[in-house]
C-alpha cells in the first residue's frame, strides 16, 4: 500500500482483503501482531463509496504487541499511522452568543474529551458535531479572546487564539 495524502502512513505487512466484501456481519475482531505498538497506530476499513480509508479501532494490547478492532463489515483492512494533528478551519461563527468552528481530522478522529475552550476567567465545555465537523457551544459566550486546543485520538494537538467580537 501506499501512503494516502500524506496523513496516514500504512504499517507493512497489515493489509489484507476478506472476499464477499461488504457483507454485513454481526461482529468480526481484527486484529493484528505487530512489531511495536505506538499510540497513533489504528486499523481503518476501506469504504469503495466514499473512496476513503475510515478508523475502527484501536485497541492495543502491550503484553501481546498487538492492535485490534471489532467490525461488522468484510472487505479491505489495514494498519496506517495517523501522522497529522487536527485542524480548526476558518473564523468562528458566532451569533446571538452561540459559538460555531469548524474542526476537522483526517485520521484517528478528534478527542472529544481534551478539547479546551477558555478565557482569562472563564472557561466553556464544547461539543463536537462529528457529521458536521463542528465545534459547538449552545450556550452564551461572552465577547472577547480565547484559546482553543483540540487533541485527536492519536496525540496530536493543535491551538488557535480566537477573537469573539
Amino acid at each position: 500500500e501506499k501512503d494516502f495524502k500524506g496523513f496516514l502512513i500504512p504499517v507493512k505487512d497489515t493489509f489484507f482483503k476478506i472476499e464477499r466484501e461488504d457483507e454485513f456481519i454481526n461482529k468480526i475482531n481484527y486484529s493484528f501482531k505487530l512489531e511495536s505498538i505506538d499510540k497513533r497506530y489504528g486499523i481503518y476499513y476501506y469504504n469503495k463509496f466514499k473512496k476513503k480509508w475510515v478508523f475502527i479501532g484501536d485497541t492495543i494490547d502491550n503484553n501481546y504487541s498487538s492492535i485490534s478492532a471489532d467490525y461488522y463489515r468484510t472487505g479491505r483492512i489495514g494498519v496506517f499511522i495517523d501522522n497529522v494533528p487536527p485542524e480548526v478551519k476558518g473564523r468562528p461563527f458566532y451569533y446571538d452568543g452561540k459559538f460555531v468552528i469548524k474542526a476537522i481530522d483526517r485520521g484517528k478522529g478528534i478527542d472529544e474529551k481534551t478539547i479546551v475552550f477558555k478565557s482569562k476567567t472563564k472557561s466553556y465545555p464544547l461539543e463536537y458535531d462529528k457529521d458536521r465537523k463542528w465545534l459547538f457551544y449552545e450556550g452564551k459566550v461572552e465577547k472577547g479572546k480565547y484559546l482553543l486546543e483540540v487533541s485527536d485520538l492519536a496525540g496530536h494537538k493543535v491551538s488557535k487564539t480566537i477573537e469573539i467580537k
